[in-house]
């Protein structure tokens, strides 16, 4: 965020790297610096370009942004595309913006959403190196190397104040989560909430390794998407271990939202039944135990790609789910929020009642 740049490549900025090597981390830590959020004051947006997008993924991304930019609900053909970067074009037109486009696959994907405003600055988090190295988004390429040792024990000790000789305590799980940031996020927050109680630090250590154990939990593949994935299950599972059976169903309701999107408290608080008080004390709950980032400026939270995808793998009937939340509404006449505006056709289409839409 150079106040002086001008050029376009300044920009424009890759991070590349393996996946788990906290890309997605970093970048949300930066996107909830007060800094950064006073240097962009017309707002952050947040998009994911998964590796299995279809054209209408991308028609949809591009609406959700229009929308988010000027309220207006847009709809245009999959082989409009350009008509839509134009809509996006106008929209951004002098408005200093910080876009985030996270876990790029495709080329292709990336186009529509380069070169709409010189005055938006545009983070890109891939895996491909062509992608971030590609001279056509003259993109200032930062690689996102592999955590030191002693970075990710300090990233598993964060909070806590070791006393000498304590760090060879966490080397079993250390030898787990390996450099995986968000693993040892998870892991991290398992111990704190049990420090907290006033149970002995090596005590502590001891238990959470064996709760993997119990789980089947083995040293994993990095690169390997279907161990990475198997051991990401494994460590939310111990994370909701601390929550009961309701709790447990109602975190997993979140698979029915979009990626990538700031989700406000008061819509969970319809999702799940509950009033905005007892909702946010969950919310923040799950915070601290890492299952979700909670946004105190605007109370919204959202999602790490890779937990989405486990709750999404983990909800039974996820239509029946979409059409209670729609029935938590009630009239559609009477909704006045912009987020329930912008995605009330989406959970209609989800619950099989995509023809309610026209009536609306």
């Amino acid at each position: 965020m150079n106040k002086d740049s001008k050029s376009q490549s300044a920009r424009i900025v890759a991070l590349t790297g393996m996946g788990g090597f906290g890309k997605t981390t970093l970048v949300n830590s930066l996107c909830e610096d007060g800094q950064v959020k006073e240097y962009f004051p017309d707002g952050i947006l947040r998009i994911e370009l998964r590796e299995d997008l279809e054209p209408f993924d991308i028609v949809s991304i591009l609406s959700t942004l229009i929308f988010r930019l000027t309220g207006k609900d847009v709809s245009f053909k999959v082989e409009e595309i350009e008509k839509g970067r134009s809509m996006l074009r106008n929209a951004m037109q002098n408005k200093k913006i910080l876009l985030v486009i996270d876990d790029v696959w495709n080329k292709s994907d990336l186009t529509p959403f380069l070169g709409l405003s010189e005055s938006v600055t545009i983070i890109i988090t891939t895996r491909l190196t062509n992608i971030a190295s590609d001279p056509k988004s003259g993109a200032e390429l930062i690689e996102v190397d592999r955590m030191e040792r002693s970075e990710s024990l300090q990233l598993l000790a964060s909070g806590l104040q070791l006393k000498e000789g304590e760090e060879v305590l966490f080397e079993p799980l250390l030898e787990k989560f390996g450099d995986w940031a968000l693993m040892l996020e998870l892991g991290n927050n398992q111990i704190l909430r049990r420090v907290k109680t006033g149970i002995p630090l090596y005590e502590v250590l001891e238990t959470i390794n064996t709760i993997y154990e119990e789980k089947g939990f083995k040293n994993f593949d990095k690169n390997n998407d279907k161990e990475r994935n198997s051991a990401i299950s494994k460590s939310i599972e111990v994370s909701l271990d601390g929550f009961d059976e309701k709790k447990r169903q109602s975190y997993l309701q979140l698979a029915i939202f979009s990626q990538n999107i700031d989700i406000p408290v008061a819509v969970l608080a319809k999702l799940w039944r509950m009033d905005e008080v007892d909702a946010e004390e969950f919310v923040l709950d799950l915070a601290e135990a890492s299952l979700l980032k909670f946004h105190g400026s605007d109370k919204s939270i959202t999602l790490h790609n890779v937990i989405q995808k486990y709750l999404g793998e983990q909800l039974d009937d996820v239509k029946s789910v979409h059409s209670s939340f729609i029935k938590s509404l009630g009239d559609p006449t009477k909704i006045n929020d912009e987020f329930t505006l912008r995605w009330y056709a989406y959970h209609l289409k989800e619950a099989g009642e995509g023809e309610k839409i026209k009536e609306l």
